[in-house]
């Protein structure tokens, strides 16, 4: 494997990114696109990093530009959709996680993160709906449950919500 391995790259951007040593992973993603400059994939994780950075503008035109080439690029969805809750765009968050889970309807981290924006937007049925969907696909998820609760709290089911943060204490 060579220093300039798009696998190595690759590699090395994510556990950067992991480490939160975000302009370091920015720099591999950068000189992977270098090498694949039509890689959606790429395009997606240099988003991610430059989201990490706080540069919003380049990373959704990052996101948009993996999109364009590849509009069924559920994570690119997820991920710009999470760039636009970051901004306080709740409308086109839940858009872009609409159109990832028309894309894959058993995404658990795509319905945790609906059921969060519909309870920021104060549509709490339609979250806990959101919830419910993401714990028939991980029912043993404490953040869910928790999530779960806080819909419930803020709705005024205060019993419900009670039932909710039991049951993310014992997981």
């Amino acid at each position: 494997i060579r220093p300039e391995d798009p696998a190595v790259l690759n590699n090395r951007g994510n556990a950067l990114q992991a480490l939160k040593r975000h302009a370091e992973a920015l720099e591999c993603f950068d000189r992977l696109l270098a090498l694949l400059p039509n890689s959606a994939d790429v395009l997606n994780n240099r988003a991610n990093a430059l989201m990490s950075l706080g540069r919003h503008d380049d990373a959704e035109a990052s996101f948009n530009k993996a999109l364009a080439m590849n509009p069924g690029h559920v994570q690119a969805l997820l991920n710009r959709g999470k760039l636009h809750l970051a901004r306080g765009w709740l409308a086109k968050g839940l858009s872009d996680l609409d159109a990832a889970l028309t894309l894959k309807p058993d995404h658990f981290e795509a319905w945790l993160d609906k059921g969060m924006v519909l309870a920021a937007m104060r549509r709490f049925g339609e979250a806990l709906i959101s919830f419910d969907r993401a714990l028939a696909l991980e029912p043993g998820s404490w953040r869910v449950w928790n999530e779960r609760g806080v819909a419930c709290v803020l709705n005024g089911q205060f019993q419900d919500g009670l039932r909710c943060y039991d049951r993310a204490v014992s997981l």
